[in-house]
């Protein structure tokens, strides 16, 4: 376990990513959770609906998966993480807004809203796993994944109650608008590092 955890947290490019997908998991958990409520209850959608509403959304995350390679080719590998990560940084932005439009228009932005943050999420995860698998030693490819794992999805379940407890406490959309705005900074390790200065990232480890 110390071996793995010195290898993510001793390179400055995976603890980074770490740093980045924590806040995001961790944001995108405590909206999730809360979504619910929001499409079914509040926004008055059927259940038939939010399961049309997640199938637009995985129609995006596939989209993501047969495009990232041509955009890291196009864009450059290292500066598509911070590009993917601020697309998911603010792809929960439009959840709550949609509250302000009437029932057809709220149903196209959160179709809208859920495909981008699919590709957006999809084209992250292909870029930054791709990227800390081949920067690894075989020998700790596990702890390494271990390491990482207990981190970006540890976090989640924590998130998930801090959402059932602030929601029970403010109500759920004002909740909602906390995830939110926590989430559109969740991309800040990874913009404000040297992905920008890089093209393409190490090849091997250093």
């Amino acid at each position: 376990i110390a071996e793995g955890l010195r290898w993510v947290f001793g390179n400055p490019l995976l603890r980074r990513i770490v740093a980045s997908t924590t806040l995001s998991n961790a944001f995108s958990a405590f909206v999730f959770t809360l979504l619910p409520i929001l499409i079914l209850r509040i926004l008055g959608f059927s259940a038939q609906a939010m399961g049309m509403l997640l199938t637009i959304q995985a129609l995006g995350g596939l989209a993501g998966a047969l495009t990232t390679s041509r955009l890291a080719a196009r864009l450059g590998e290292a500066r598509l993480v911070p590009l993917a990560a601020i697309g998911s940084s603010l792809g929960l932005l439009p959840l709550p807004l949609a509250l302000l439009l009437p029932k057809p228009g709220a149903f196209a932005l959160l179709a809208a809203q859920g495909v981008a943050l699919g590709f957006a999420v999809v084209t992250y995860n292909i870029t930054q796993v791709t990227f800390r698998q081949r920067i690894t030693p075989t020998r700790l490819l596990g702890r390494m994944n271990a390491s990482i794992r207990f981190c970006v999805w540890g976090i989640m379940p924590i998130a998930a109650l801090a959402a059932g407890w602030l929601g029970t406490w403010l109500g759920t959309v004002p909740a909602i608008w906390v995830g939110v705005i926590g989430g559109a900074f969740s991309a800040l390790p990874v913009v404000i590092g040297p992905f920008w200065r890089m093209r393409e990232l190490p090849q091997a480890a250093e």
